[in-house]
């Protein structure tokens, strides 16, 4: 993880410069601290986050609703659609591994090509077919992270992506990183 400059206390996860993401963060299922109290272990808040209580209704009127009601906790790349789920981040990892080149070039290409605000964020074809500044859009690329993440699991799904946590790492990127990054450009 990142710290963006002094002045913001936002920690991002730079996916185009380093695709894998912190171990913390995608293997890492207890965390150690020292606390007023002493030293303690506790579920890692940045692996998963645990539903307290599950809301009966969560995925009412999804066609897999039976999942995600079963499911307790976020999960990536989880490995069964019941309440057995784990998150496979070995596949995860896999995936944004094998990708990490390709989301750096997009990335590069992004910031070089698109000269407005609309070719930048829109993920709408907006141009003629034969200009490639309009093939590329940071929400493309957004939504790639969403599905290299999540894949069947909570990050990959919109009704539920919010609840994972490396969500927040991955949209302090699009919007502080990203977005302040291609604003500097222009």
């Amino acid at each position: 993880m990142r710290t963006q400059p002094p002045f913001s206390p936002y920690r991002y996860w730079d996916w185009a410069l380093y695709a894998d993401l912190p171990e913390v963060v995608a293997t890492q299922q207890q965390v150690t601290l020292e606390t007023p109290q002493g030293v303690q272990t506790i579920p890692n808040p940045l692996y998963s986050y645990g539903f307290h209580p599950m809301y009966q209704d969560f995925g009412e009127g999804l066609s897999n609703e039976a999942q995600w009601e079963a499911w307790l906790s976020t999960y990536r790349w989880p490995t069964t659609t019941d309440k057995n789920a784990q998150s496979n981040s070995t596949a995860m990892e896999s995936d944004l591994d094998n990708n990490k080149l390709t989301l750096r070039d997009r990335t590069y290409n992004l910031l070089t090509q698109a000269t407005t605000y609309e070719a930048f964020s829109e993920d709408g074809y907006l141009g003629p077919q034969t200009d490639p500044k309009w093939y590329e859009s940071l929400e493309s690329i957004h939504n790639m992270i969403h599905g290299m993440t999540g894949s069947n699991g909570h990050m990959g799904v919109v009704d539920f992506a919010a609840f994972d946590p490396v969500f927040w790492l991955h949209h302090c990127n699009v919007s502080l990183g990203a977005v302040t990054l291609r604003n500097g450009l222009y």
